[in-house]
């Protein structure tokens, strides 16, 4: 065990409804999450990458929108951005990671 009691993510708040509700310094099953990008737009990413001369992710060119594990993401094929997540299978688009017991994921999708 690495006995880590906070970690990084870099999700975003217009990502999905649960993401909506997160604050930048949450408390989830025993350890803290920070998450500095909450209020950044997918706008907001693309200039920062552009200004500090970074690489998108290579997948982006190989028509990605959005890349998450291995097994839950996919090409923008009919349906682009979260909507390819889980090959469907979880419309709220979140893996549990960022879900506690009590949550209750919703279908809606964000824009932005």
């Amino acid at each position: 065990q690495l006995n880590v009691r906070c970690w990084a993510s870099g999700v975003r708040r217009n990502q999905t409804p649960h993401r909506h509700s997160m604050t930048v310094l949450d408390r989830l099953r025993g350890r803290w999450t920070l998450h500095p990008l909450l209020a950044w737009t997918s706008k907001d990413v693309y200039y920062y990458l552009e200004e500090h001369g970074l690489p998108q992710h290579p997948l982006f060119k190989q028509g990605y929108s959005t890349v998450g594990d291995w097994h839950s993401s996919a090409p923008d094929g009919p349906v682009s951005g979260r909507s390819t997540r889980f090959r469907g299978q979880r419309p709220h688009g979140e893996c549990g990671l960022h879900l506690d017991e009590t949550a209750s994921a919703t279908t809606t999708q964000p824009t932005g």
